[in-house]
């Protein structure tokens, strides 16, 4: 992927390891169907319906037993309501199955089945399911790689006015790095951004950095960075950090909160700054080993400054 290309994915845990491009994750069955909250005074009444036949119980009674809400959570149980929903053609039934294949619920994992499953679920209109062709088209999981194909998917989403499909499609078209469609990618992320979509908050953020398919502007890319660390973008939590560190003020202790997850999950130069400002003393109620080991981490994942300052400190102590 070219430098220009810098669309990321949102990240919860270590996997945020770096401000480099991510794939849009795969939306599964709890994202795309009904509330899995079956309460157990309705349980009853629910299995029923669709121990009768009703699809959509069936899915709701899938969607609890995965979770275990209101009922025993079953994994396997779950996969077979799902696939008494799909015999029906029901969309979601459909769509269950293609989370299931994909993850490995309640059935062995396997890529072909979940396209197979995927493509019925958004021939029949599922948006969470039209949404994810065009991500399984684009990377060739469980069929082949065609772009050609995705795009006509996650335009089909977006024209339906599907959030995720708003956020691949500029993926997708940012890929492409001509100047329009870098344009229309800015035009789908601000679309995705302004509906909460944390993924496309951080994109915003980035392309008005750069004045990438849209002209600079450094003060709304900020506002974009704040939006996106509250909603736990690791990466946005690290530059959100930086501004609120950057002032003379109150919002100093607010930007050590957000510095400090973001080094928690994983950002190499977040864990590079907190560990040096804990060896300065920057930092209080942090252990100094805490300090070195933030920076060890940094270093590894190849942050040279970090490493150069573990050399210094080894030096003044043999």
């Amino acid at each position: 992927m070219g430098s220009r290309k810098i669309s990321i994915r949102i990240a919860q845990g270590k996997g945020a390891k770096s401000k480099k491009s991510r794939r849009h994750a795969f939306r599964g069955a709890m994202a795309g169907l009904p509330s899995a909250s079956v309460l157990p005074a309705a349980a009853a009444q629910t299995r029923r319906a669709a121990e009768g036949g009703d699809a959509r119980a069936q899915c709701l009674m899938a969607a609890a037993c995965a979770a275990g809400a209101g009922v025993r959570r079953d994994l396997a149980e779950a996969f077979r309501w799902y696939g008494l929903a799909a015999e029906q053609d029901n969309a979601d039934g459909w769509f269950g199955l293609f989370s299931c294949y994909r993850e490995g619920i309640g059935t062995p994992k396997d890529d072909v089945r979940a396209f197979e499953c995927c493509r019925r679920a958004a021939e029949l209109g599922c948006l969470s399911a039209i949404a994810n062709m065009g991500l399984l088209l684009r990377q060739g999981l469980g069929c082949e790689a065609d772009e050609a194909a995705a795009m006509e998917w996650l335009r089909q989403g977006a024209d339906q006015g599907n959030v995720d499909s708003w956020h691949s499609l500029a993926c997708l078209l940012q890929a492409q790095g001509t100047t329009d469609a870098e344009r229309e990618a800015f035009e789908w992320f601000h679309k995705a951004a302004e509906q909460g979509l944390a993924e496309s908050q951080a994109n915003v953020a980035i392309l008005l950095e750069t004045g990438t398919g849209c002209e600079a502007d450094p003060a709304k890319a900020a506002l974009w960075w704040k939006r996106a660390a509250e909603q736990n973008v690791p990466l946005a939590q690290y530059r959100h950090a930086l501004y609120l560190l950057s002032e003379d003020s109150p919002n100093r202790k607010k930007g050590l909160e957000f510095l400090r997850k973001a080094a928690d999950a994983g950002v190499p130069d977040a864990e590079y700054l907190f560990g040096n400002m804990i060896i300065s003393g920057e930092v209080s109620g942090v252990s100094r080993e805490r300090g070195i080991a933030y920076l060890r981490t940094a270093a590894n994942a190849g942050v040279s400054r970090a490493a150069v300052l573990l050399q210094a400190m080894e030096s003044e102590n043999p």
